[in-house]
């Protein structure tokens, strides 16, 4: 991989999905899910495991007592605190770190890793459970990429070969071995997404670049041409399958 991962995430800020208040957002229906589960925030501590520019985070925020909103990049969190301000809230704590740097003495009610990379490892996993005390929320991919009608031409013209994403399978086999139960449910998502020309060929460029590519200006700026639409901004397709987890800490039983 081309870039460090604070690099990385930095660079994919500019052009990284954003709150939205809409209740057919992906992230309302999860934690729809999540509620139906008896996981309510009200009042409670939260922390947000590689929170991103703070999508869950804001939603969260609306009821509960405190949000800490962990991630790597602090261009990230400079997006969600200006969103937190719109918003009105104030009870949002920015923590810029990784989630092995990362410690509190005091667990939290409910923990959130959504789609984050910062449980990839066993010590990861592990990580989690120290720090919550009453429920943990994990959503991950359910064993492939997500799908985009811009990207996905890209890394074929490129010959990417993509690593698997089975954040979710591999999450479910760790409870096993550990004899944890939990809730499970398959969720699906997707966006369209209308680009002005410069904010997709920054998104494109920092997407290769991630794989070690150095795309031509030239042929990256004549393929998005496909994708302009009549009001001259440029339409991304996104879809993309995860897994949500749901599991009580073994003091909260």
């Amino acid at each position: 991989m081309g870039k460090d991962q604070k690099t990385f995430w930095d660079c994919r800020a500019r052009t990284f999905p954003r709150y939205t208040p809409d209740e057919n957002s992906h992230e309302a229906q999860v934690l729809r899910v999540v509620h139906q589960q008896g996981v309510v925030v009200d009042g409670l501590s939260v922390l947000d495991v590689g929170c991103g520019s703070g999508r869950y985070t804001l939603r969260l925020a609306q009821t509960a007592r405190t949000v800490t909103a962990l991630d790597i990049s602090d261009e990230m969190l400079r997006i969600l605190e200006k969103d937190a301000a719109a918003q009105g809230l104030s009870n949002i704590e920015y923590v810029c770190a990784e989630w092995m740097d990362f410690d509190r003495t005091d667990p939290y009610d409910v923990v959130l890793c959504a789609m984050t990379p910062a449980l990839r490892t066993e010590a990861g996993k592990e990580k989690v459970l120290s720090h919550a005390r009453g429920w943990v929320v994990f959503e991950g991919h359910a064993g492939k990429p997500m799908a985009s009608s811009v990207m996905d031409g890209l890394y074929a013209h490129y010959q990417v070969e993509r690593p698997p994403f089975n954040s979710g399978p591999e999450m479910r086999k760790w409870l096993d071995r550990r004899h944890i139960s939990y809730f499970f449910s398959p969720m699906a998502g997707g966006r369209i997404t209308a680009w002005n020309k410069a904010d997709l060929l920054h998104s494109c460029v920092t997407m290769l670049d991630h794989h070690d590519i150095v795309p031509e200006t030239e042929f990256l700026e004549r393929y998005l041409e496909k994708f302009k639409n009549p009001d001259g901004l440029y339409e991304e397709a996104v879809s993309y399958q995860t897994e949500l987890l749901i599991w009580k800490t073994a003091s909260a039983r």
